[in-house]
């Protein structure tokens, strides 16, 4: 039976978490040549470590799924100041163009964000959870 992560991640019970995650369809993730993803979610997986408060202790990258063993840092991002986290979140989702291409993080568009005091406690808290919400 399937139980919502809201229910199940509680960095005060635990901070070590095993995150399974399978293709639909019984589609492979993986492939040969270029097809092959294995070094791209090897690296995505490094990225994503770096920008959120979740170190990965292990992965395993199988033909339909993927198992990573993540560990919570949430002493991590209390160090972490406003402008440290906007930063991070424009890292993770920059700012676009009016066509919708990815431009780089501007000094204007961190001190726009740094007024909403809302949105950056957001994704403070999102940097740091497992969580969606």
């Amino acid at each position: 039976m399937t139980i919502a992560c809201a229910r199940v991640v509680d960095a005060s019970v635990t901070r070590w978490y095993h995150c399974v995650t399978r293709c639909v369809r019984r589609a492979f993730l993986l492939g040969e040549g270029i097809l092959d993803r294995k070094g791209w979610i090897e690296h995505r997986l490094q990225e994503l470590a770096q920008v959120f408060s979740v170190a990965v202790a292990g992965f395993a990258i199988l033909d339909n799924h993927l198992h990573v063993l993540v560990r919570l840092d949430p002493d991590v991002a209390k160090g972490w100041s406003d402008e440290d986290v906007v930063r991070r979140w424009g890292g993770l989702f920059p700012p676009r163009d009016k066509a919708r291409q990815p431009i780089p993080v501007s000094e204007d568009w961190v001190q726009s964000r740094l007024k909403d005091a809302r949105r950056v406690a957001t994704s403070h808290e999102r940097l740091q959870s497992l969580r969606l919400s």
